[in-house]
């Protein structure tokens, strides 16, 4: 007994709660709790909607938001002799090469901003860490940092357009044309001597030559850049691949499936490749099995001058991710899944007249960019194949463009002896083009769920006014 009269006394001395919320609180209980609910739906909805999005294993519905199909806006073009390189833009200029210098040109005129010129014949051009890199043929000259020979490897101070270094540097090889690859502070090229080489990028100093066996150096460097990815540098060249490891030159393996003078694309541990056979071939990094081959109907190359026919698009998009972009002399552009080889869609490009330089593809902002026979440029949706413009570069039958450059919405593609820039999408960052219908149906709940709240907010007003004026509490 003594402890539950303790019990009792204590209960009585706590301070006790009211027997009931406010009169005007309890009257707005349940609104407050539908807007409150409502509004906490909303936040979780913005906030989870762009993880939504970028997942890709959530079913997607149509598309809300395409690519434009606005024809493109011409904002400059640049002339001179020799014909150009493929225009690449960075940090506002844009370099190219033509056939006796290379320039750097403001990317928002065209007005040059410097010329380097020695009198050469200039292969294609690359810029890395605030050097222009460039192949030059000339004859009889001997530079500090090289050796006497014809062919050179050229770097260019990107701001002043000043020489940094020229070189041959590898046993006195003959560097080609094609576009020479930097990374990881060393440039990867080709020769027609060495077939393969490497070269310190601050220096021009050679670090390995690969000639590969019987007459494959002949091949080798001939043609095409390589792709170097993860320490390994591949290359398409002769009847096969070559796996190089990047550090010293060593042969890790070679599968000589078909013959191959395009630069192959490496992506997620997949080689993609081009063939004269009319395949589109699918290897193993690891060790060059076949993963796959879709047969085009004609070669992907009819001359060792093809250079890059293939594109690969690693969006983050649901409809664009792993997706293989390959032209083919049977003058159509294929659109690949990356992992199976499946044709997802096929659009005609015209033939180039001239058959060196075939439609080079390139993947930006949900679009497909390739040019054609007679200077015609085509856009494409890059998830479905529909044509969203051709815009006409320049007209004559023999006309061929470069490879295109796409940077903040301005496309950049050489012809002949022009270099164009074109408008082609706003600058700012691509929306999305679809909404995954985990998103849609939140989007939906929320919608329903505010109206439903402010109904109910609405009706117990009116109760409560009806209420207060007739007496009732």
């Amino acid at each position: 007994m003594g402890l539950r009269k303790r019990f009792r006394d204590f209960r009585d001395w706590c301070p006790q709660p009211p027997d009931r919320l406010p009169t005007k609180l309890k009257r707005h209980a349940m609104p407050i709790a539908a807007v409150a609910m409502a509004t906490l739906l909303s936040v979780s909805f913005f906030i989870l909607s762009p993880s939504l999005m970028s997942n890709p294993s959530v079913p997607i519905v149509p598309l809300v938001n395409a690519p434009s199909s606005t024809t493109p806006t011409l904002l400059w073009n640049f002339s001179a002799e020799g014909g150009f390189s493929a225009p690449i833009a960075e940090k506002g200029a844009v370099y190219v090469s033509s056939g006796s210098s290379v320039y750097a040109l403001n990317s928002s005129d065209g007005s040059v901003l410097w010329n380097y010129s020695e009198g050469w014949s200039f292969g294609e051009v690359a810029v890395a860490n605030g050097e222009v890199f460039t192949t030059g043929f000339t004859t009889g000259m001997i530079y500090t940092a090289g050796e006497l020979g014809s062919d050179y490897v050229i770097a260019i101070n990107a701001k002043t357009g000043n020489t940094t270094w020229v070189g041959n540097g590898v046993f006195g090889f003959m560097p080609d044309y094609n576009t020479p690859v930097v990374a990881g502070g060393t440039v990867y090229g080709s020769g027609n001597v060495v077939g393969m080489f490497a070269m310190n990028a601050k220096t021009g100093k050679g670090i390995w030559s690969y000639t590969g066996a019987g007459d494959i150096s002949n091949w080798l460097g001939m043609w095409a850049s390589p792709a170097v990815v993860n320490g390994k540098v591949y290359i398409g060249a002769g009847q096969g691949v070559y796996v190089l490891k990047a550090s010293n030159g060593v042969e890790l393996w070679n599968s000589t499936i078909a013959p191959f003078f395009v630069s192959p694309v490496v992506a997620n541990g997949v080689i993609y490749a081009g063939s004269s056979d009319g395949n589109v071939y699918a290897l193993d990094a690891n060790n060059g099995d076949k993963l796959w081959n879709y047969t085009t109907g004609a070669s992907m190359h009819p001359s060792p001058w093809a250079g890059d026919v293939l594109a690969y698009s690693d969006s983050q998009d649901g409809n664009l991710a792993g997706v293989l972009y390959a032209y083919s002399q049977d003058g159509n552009l294929y659109a690949l899944n990356a992992t199976t080889g499946e044709k997802l869609w096929n659009q005609t490009v015209p033939v180039n007249s001239y058959p060196f330089n075939p439609p080079n593809p390139v993947v930006a902002d949900n679009v497909v960019y390739v040019g054609s026979g007679g200077g015609n440029l085509y856009a494409f949706d890059a998830a479905n194949g529909n044509k969203l413009w051709n815009y006409t570069i320049e007209s004559a039958s023999n006309t061929t463009l470069s490879t295109p450059n796409i940077v903040n919405g301005v496309l950049y593609v050489s012809a002949n002896n022009n270099v164009y820039a074109l408008k082609v999408s706003s600058a700012s960052s691509p929306s999305p083009t679809s909404y995954p219908t985990l998103t849609i149906a939140i989007g939906f709940a929320v919608v329903i769920l505010i109206v439903v709240a402010t109904a109910a907010i609405l009706i117990l007003r009116k109760k409560l006014k009806f209420g207060d004026k007739n007496g009732f509490a």
